[in-house]
């Protein structure tokens, strides 16, 4: 293969380290490992042989990891003694598995399979013939055909469509058809993998060493988002008040079994809205169709909570929101309500006019509509970040505490108003 020197200064570290024995491996050390890597790949096949042989380990084993699997095993290949090529083994093993399991603690079910490594790795000054010739026997050893990441200077710069190679002249270098990659360092947290695993038009994640920007793997988005998916299905369960093992067609005494704990206590905060009405039973003895209204509150409350509380379980579980940055999304969400709450006031107002019970009538009931749902929705957001915070399920027995906020919220708010305006 012609080379075409990607940087002047690499030319001039081939050079230095073929013209230098004696300072070979201070040389090299003393290179960033893209820059080691890009210097070995351009050597003579016998100085690559010695270094092989006798570099350090702390030289080798970087050097060689920033190789695609194939190269790197090429490599291990040509290591003459055999204890050695263990021991190099050994170390980058150890290492790549490092950097998997950190990337993918994001999820506590992910399984390592989700680091691919079906991958090779070309320089771009590769002509696209040869680049065929690399798929085609990347493809005999595996039975796979691989993705082609192309590299500069030892650092991944994007990835050749297949269809460049039947589009294009075999001459040309793959350099001049790259396609735009999108890479996240092994160390990326669940909030930055999420944010790019939901885009729709990213497929494929490149995932590099956080130290030296060498490939790790390949990560597909979509087996992330599956990921992702499951992690608020399961959380239901909870929020329901349902064990996560209990099956439609468990026996009734296993059901009682589960369910009776969260009955009783919803049982018990239920009484918290009771207790309300009990405080203000003359209020509703006295304008008795304020009793129409008190389900409506109920249920349009416990409703506009369900919804945000949905909202950020699901934020959470992508890692996109916090108890930190919950500021603005918290803002949006009071923006919202206050305007859908005015709506209500107006439906609600014009609804008991038409019926007979006058505007004011409407105006209390409506607004203790409003403020139900308002309080709904600051539950539904804080409940679960605040329970995250704590390292608690966030949908642990969050309906009940949901319901009870919004029910006593909704209730106080329109017997007070009645208790002021309507006496």
């Amino acid at each position: 293969m012609k080379r075409h020197y990607d940087d002047p200064a690499v030319a001039t570290h081939v050079a230095y380290v073929s013209a230098h024995k004696a300072e070979r491996f201070t040389y090299l050390e003393s290179l960033s490992p893209a820059v080691r890597m890009a210097v070995f790949n351009d050597l003579s096949p016998a100085l690559q042989r010695s270094i092989l042989d006798h570099a350090p380990a702390s030289i080798l084993v970087p050097l060689i990891d920033h190789f695609d699997p194939d190269r790197a095993q090429i490599y291990l290949r040509q290591i003459s003694d055999t204890k050695r090529r263990k021991h190099i083994t050994t170390l980058l093993r150890k290492d790549l598995k490092q950097k998997v399991a950190q990337f993918t603690s994001f999820h506590t079910k992910v399984a390592h399979e989700l680091v691919r490594f079906n991958y090779i790795l070309l320089p771009h000054t590769t002509t696209i013939g040869e680049a065929a010739d690399a798929i085609a026997l990347h493809r005999a050893e595996t039975g796979r055909a691989p993705e082609v990441l192309v590299r500069k200077d030892g650092v991944c710069i994007g990835e050749i469509d297949p269809r460049t190679l039947i589009l294009n002249e075999n001459t040309e270098l793959v350099g001049q058809h790259l396609s735009a990659i999108h890479t996240l360092p092994h160390t990326a947290t669940a909030a930055d993998i999420a944010k790019i695993a939901m885009n729709s038009a990213i497929q494929k994640i490149i995932v590099t060493d956080a130290a030296d920007g060498s490939v790790v793997g390949i990560v597909y988005t979509g087996e992330i988002i599956d990921l992702f998916e499951e992690k608020p299905e399961e959380s239901l369960y909870n929020f329901a008040g349902l064990e996560e093992n209990e099956h439609p067609f468990d026996s009734p005494y296993s059901k009682i079994q589960k369910r009776t704990k969260w009955l009783v206590i919803n049982l018990m905060t239920a009484f918290l809205a009771a207790a309300v009405v009990i405080f203000f039973h003359d209020t509703l003895a006295a304008v008795a169709v304020l009793a129409i209204f008190m389900p409506v509150i109920n249920g349009m409350g416990s409703n506009a909570g369900t919804q945000t509380f949905a909202v950020f379980i699901r934020g959470l579980a992508l890692g996109e929101v916090n108890l930190k940055n919950a500021g603005p999304a918290l803002r949006n969400e009071i923006i919202a309500i206050s305007a859908q709450g005015i709506l209500q006031i107006g439906i609600i107002t014009l609804i008991t006019a038409m019926l007979g019970h006058g505007m004011l009538v409407g105006v209390v009931a409506g607004t203790a509509v409003a403020f139900s749902m308002f309080v709904g929705i600051i539950a539904g957001s804080l409940i679960p970040l605040v329970l995250h915070r704590l390292g608690k399920d966030p949908a642990l027995s969050s309906g009940i505490i949901l319901t009870t906020f919004t029910d006593v919220a909704g209730l106080v708010t329109l017997f007070g108003l009645a208790y002021i305006f309507l006496l």
